[in-house]
């Protein structure tokens, strides 16, 4: 299936069920797969306004669109909230290794502990 056809049922979904955040989220994540980041966090913030507790994946994906568009701080926080709500999920090992080279009191040009450019985890 393609992205168009994806995107149009989804928002077919939506149409019927403007509440269902699973839905925003499957569009978000259409949209981040096909580089469409600033939709894809349009969609993963609606999905927090709808329901300010979702599955803790969530936060790890807003990080990853985030990190795409150098919002560093951003996405730390919502790193900081995955791990409060998923201590042992599926990306907390690699956000704790990512998060001290993306702390916001780091002052630029302070050596990180991490590269430049950390290694974003997919949605």
């Amino acid at each position: 299936m393609r992205f168009g056809e994806t995107e149009e049922i989804i928002k077919q979904g939506l149409r019927l069920s403007p509440e269902a955040w699973q839905l925003y989220d499957q569009l978000a994540t259409a949209h981040y797969n096909e580089g469409q980041y600033g939709k894809a966090q349009e969609e993963w913030l609606r999905v927090l306004s709808i329901d300010p507790e979702p599955p803790a994946e969530v936060h790890a994906k807003l990080a990853a669109v985030y990190l795409q568009g150098g919002a560093r701080a951003k996405a730390y926080a919502e790193m900081q909230a995955y791990l409060q709500a998923e201590p042992t999920g599926r990306f907390a090992s690699r956000f704790k290794e990512m998060m001290p080279g993306l702390e916001p009191s780091r002052t630029p040009g302070t050596p990180s502990p991490q590269p430049a450019q950390p290694a974003i985890p997919n949605p």
